[in-house]
């Protein structure tokens, strides 16, 4: 998948997850959220979660997060991260349905095929975030970028502990730690 084909003339993007956003849920959506709004100066992106657990406050730009569907605007594109399945984005499917591009970015095995316009499903990964980080640009990952990133590997992988950490895992963890 080229995010940047998939962002060629786009002017609004809307990004979100699954209900009850966990570590790879929210640091995926931020570090893409974050992403965007740094590197495609003219596209408004727009963040959709439920409300997230205060342990992630340290995350940059978590306070941007919209916890209320917008309902009379339609998005370029829209993401959805973390997530195996439409029903699960309740309540922000409907952003996502009148979306002129859908897009999924997951990690989940039951995610079986994809349920937006453009799919990129690998169930070997250990968390979205790793399948993000593959996606993006590396020479463009900042610090606040790997930040969100690390977030996501390390509670989806237990820090490490689980059987999903490869050593893929490992390597991208240890390429996001040096960030300044």
């Amino acid at each position: 998948m080229d995010l940047r084909s998939i962002l060629e003339n786009a002017k609004t993007v809307g990004i979100t997850g699954h209900v009850r956003p966990d570590g790879d849920c929210t640091g995926s959506t931020l570090a893409l959220y974050n992403y965007i709004k740094k590197y495609f100066k003219d596209i408004d992106p727009f963040l959709f979660l439920e409300e997230t657990d205060p342990s992630f406050n340290y995350l940059k730009d978590i306070n941007e997060i919209k916890h209320e569907p917008v309902k009379d605007m339609t998005y370029d594109v829209f993401f959805v991260l973390d997530c195996a399945s439409e029903d699960r984005i309740r309540p922000f499917s409907d952003m996502f349905k009148n979306a002129v591009k859908t897009v999924c970015i997951d990690h989940h095995v039951s995610n079986k095929g994809g349920f937006a316009d453009f799919n990129e499903i690998q169930p070997d990964a250990s968390s979205t975030c790793e399948v993000l980080y593959g996606l993006l640009e590396e020479s463009l990952i900042d610090k606040d970028i790997a930040e969100c990133l690390y977030t996501g590997i390390i509670h989806d992988t237990g820090v490490f502990k689980y059987e999903c950490t490869s050593e893929k895992t490992m390597n991208i963890a240890g390429k996001l730690i040096l960030h300044p």
